[in-house]
């Protein structure tokens, strides 16, 4: 998550009432903020370093996002000099959208790894039948569309240009300036939004310019893994650009990618959040898109798949940073039957394959552990 500046309260949001919370920073300089304050508290926030944001360093001028997710900047960002103030109003529980009971909002405030200021919440999800448990019981494969709504809050698209509603920073390119002739890596960071595991596989096209006004399908990959609820997977494929493509051409390029594209999942919450663009030249500096796409925020362990499974399954996992990492599978009577790893590994993603060719039908228990991280899961084996 990066470094914690202040847990607020806990708010109590239900159908009468209001709150919100307040977080002012103040006087920032290269290395600390030299004064914060929140509802009229005063106190000192030392920062380690000068944050480095993929080769640019953020600290004089730090990056501001509204609402965020693990660290990862999902929303546009703008900068400040001097002071700003982030607040959080959090209202009353609606009925009128089918939602009852009391939520329990537990506010925080944190310096993200990318150098960003956050704001953001936990909340518990009353039992029984609500409103997110009744409408996103289901998968939701999505980008983050972050300028898709400014419009309606009478925010002008940059160069007011309404194709802005599809801009992603969930698709990255390997080369900020790549020409005619190069091969470009272009990623995806696939979000399932909703309550539900996306299990089956489905197909992501990769178009240059927009497939509704005659794009170019220039590569297709299939995901065959699982999406757990509320996580995400990167895919990548790689693209030879044409040697007659200048820079002039380039220079006003877009890639877009579209998610599902055959309804393979027909069962989504939403398919209008299943497209999305970004420039071909970005003028942004990178030292490569692994860093934009594949270092995760926190230690993941994903579900297996496929699962139920005969005789194999892959389990697969995310690493913020470097780790001595153990992954073992039990039974259900607790005993070890197989170490899958037993390593140092890099940040990233990994996979490791369990062959349960020699054992019994059953559920069986799979761990991963590094120094600070734990986490177990079940999974099926049916012959």
């Amino acid at each position: 998550m990066g470094s914690l500046i202040v847990e607020f309260q806990e708010q109590t949001i239900g159908s009468t009432g209001d709150s919100h919370v307040s977080l002012i920073q103040n006087i920032f300089s290269e290395e600390q903020v030299e004064e914060s304050w929140e509802a009229g508290f005063s106190f000192e926030v030392e920062l380690g370093n000068v944050f480095d944001v993929y080769g640019a360093k953020a600290g004089f001028l730090l990056e501001l996002g509204g609402h965020y997710n693990r660290g990862e900047i999902v929303t546009q960002s703008v900068s400040v000099e001097e002071s700003l103030e982030i607040r959080s109003d959090f209202g009353q529980v609606q009925s009128n959208f089918g939602i009852a009971g009391t939520y329990y909002v537990k506010p925080y405030a944190y310096w993200a790894n990318s150098g960003a200021l956050v704001l953001d919440y936990k909340v518990d999800i009353p039992q029984g039948n609500n409103f997110w448990r009744d409408h996103y019981n289901a998968p939701d494969l999505a980008f983050s569309l972050p300028w898709r709504y400014d419009e309606h809050k009478g925010i002008p698209f940059p160069g007011n240009d309404p194709g802005y509603e599809q801009r992603t920073r969930d698709i990255a390119m390997s080369d900020p300036e790549p020409a005619g002739g190069d091969t470009l890596t272009i990623g995806a960071r696939i979000r399932n939004l909703g309550l539900q595991d996306v299990s089956s596989p489905f197909m992501v096209h990769f178009y240059y310019g927009n497939p509704v006004s005659n794009g170019i399908l220039i590569a297709e990959t299939l995901v065959d893994t699982v999406i757990a609820s509320r996580q995400s997977h990167n895919v990548f494929v790689e693209w030879v650009i044409p040697e007659e493509y200048g820079l002039s051409e380039l220079n006003n390029a877009r890639i877009y990618v579209q998610i599902n594209p055959e309804n393979q999942i027909n069962n989504e919450i939403h398919d209008n959040n299943n497209m999305g663009w970004a420039p071909v030249i970005s003028g942004s500096i990178v030292t490569s898109i692994t860093e934009q796409m594949e270092h995760p925020e926190q230690f993941l362990l994903h579900q297996s798949y496929p699962n139920p499974f005969n005789p194999a399954t892959t389990i697969g996992f995310e690493l913020p940073e470097q780790a001595d990492v153990r992954l073992e599978v039990f039974n259900m009577l607790g005993q070890r039957v197989s170490v899958l790893v037993n390593d140092l590994k890099a940040a990233g993603y990994h996979e490791a394959r369990f062959d349960a060719s020699q054992l019994a039908s059953g559920v069986y228990i799979y761990r991963l552990s590094t120094g600070t991280f734990s986490k177990s899961m079940k999974m099926m084996l049916l012959k």
